[in-house]
């Protein structure tokens, strides 16, 4: 049930992000496996967000600290964005953010607990 909670509330971070770039044409796709589960979301947008694509690369790149991940999990939709998104990059195992002119694809890895 946990994983489920945190699953809805890493991909609602990730369209909120994707809202405020103001990306069009939103896709997210979910995999959940034995062992992990992969959020991937994909959007297009006509707008150069290369600067917002960076500091989302590098929020979502917070160390994970499992320790902490229960505490982080609650607090992520309780704080400003940029202050999520690193929650976010807290509670994740691994993220890849990958952008061209046009196409955003964000693709975050969370292991089954």
């Amino acid at each position: 049930m946990r994983s489920k909670k945190k699953t809805i509330k890493i991909i609602s971070e990730l369209i909120g992000f994707c809202y405020d770039a103001g990306i069009k044409d939103i896709n997210v796709d979910i995999k959940r496996g034995k062992k992990e589960i992969t959020i991937v979301v994909i959007g297009k947008t006509s707008k150069d967000i290369e600067e917002k694509v960076d500091n989302l690369r590098r929020l979502l790149n917070t160390p994970l600290e499992p320790q902490m991940e229960e505490y982080y999990f609650e607090l992520v939709g309780e704080t400003g964005h940029a202050e999520e998104l690193s929650l976010v990059g807290m509670i994740i195992d691994k993220a890849e953010v990958y952008y061209t002119k046009d196409t955003l694809t964000i693709r975050v890895y969370k292991k089954e607990s």
